[in-house]
């Protein structure tokens, strides 16, 4: 899952950059895409169809805390009081990758930036 933070009340600077992370995570989704959101503070899921990423980024934008988005997508309609788990997944919306910077890792960011740029 992807993190957005976001402040106490609807701040429209937050609104749009989640509204823009949206969009280009969903950019090629399938029409009937079901993305999931887990409120940080609330421990609860809230799933909202790709028309109505206007819905996910308020949420966003409302939130007291972060907000993770799931980089895996479902056709079917979830309950909020779950998340949405591996074998929930219908398709994926984004590939993810968690890179460190340690030793036996990547030595420093721009070892780490290197080697992302090698996969586009």
């Amino acid at each position: 899952m992807s993190v957005m933070r976001a402040p106490a009340t609807v701040d429209d600077d937050r609104y749009t950059a989640a509204r823009d992370f949206l969009d280009r995570l969903t950019a090629k989704a399938r029409p009937d895409c079901q993305l999931e959101l887990w409120n940080a503070a609330t421990r609860r899921s809230a799933y909202f169809g790709s028309a109505d990423l206007d819905g996910a980024a308020r949420l966003v934008a409302e939130s007291d805390g972060d907000v993770y988005v799931n980089s895996g997508a479902s056709a079917s309609k979830r309950p909020a009081e779950r998340r949405m788990s591996a074998s929930d997944v219908e398709y994926a919306l984004a590939a993810v990758a968690d890179l460190d910077v340690k030793s036996g890792a990547f030595t420093s960011k721009d070892a780490a930036r290197a080697f992302l740029d090698t996969l586009v």
